[in-house]
C-alpha cells in the first residue's frame, strides 16, 4: 500500500508513483479533510506510477491518494 497527499491548486494530472511493480492496483482518493471519495480519471502509466486526471486542479494538499497493490 502507498499513500501521498496531493493536489497544488494548479495541475488537473497528477503523476503518483507507488513503487509498487504492478498494474494491477486499486486507486483510491478522497479529500482529506472530510475523508469524502474524489472522483477521477485514472492511468495506471507505468507498473510504478499513476497519473491521476481532474477537471478542476486540486487545491494545495487537499486530496489523499492511497493505491493498493
Amino acid at each position: 500500500k502507498y499513500s501521498e497527499v496531493i493536489g497544488d491548486g494548479v495541475a488537473t494530472a497528477i503523476g503518483v508513483t507507488h513503487n509498487l511493480g504492478s498494474r494491477s492496483v486499486i486507486v483510491s482518493v478522497h479529500d482529506a479533510s472530510t475523508y469524502e471519495e474524489v472522483e477521477c480519471d485514472v492511468v495506471k502509466t507505468t507498473t510504478n506510477e499513476i497519473t491521476l486526471t481532474f477537471e478542476t486542479a486540486p487545491a494545495s494538499m487537499s486530496y489523499v491518494c492511497t493505491v493498493i497493490g
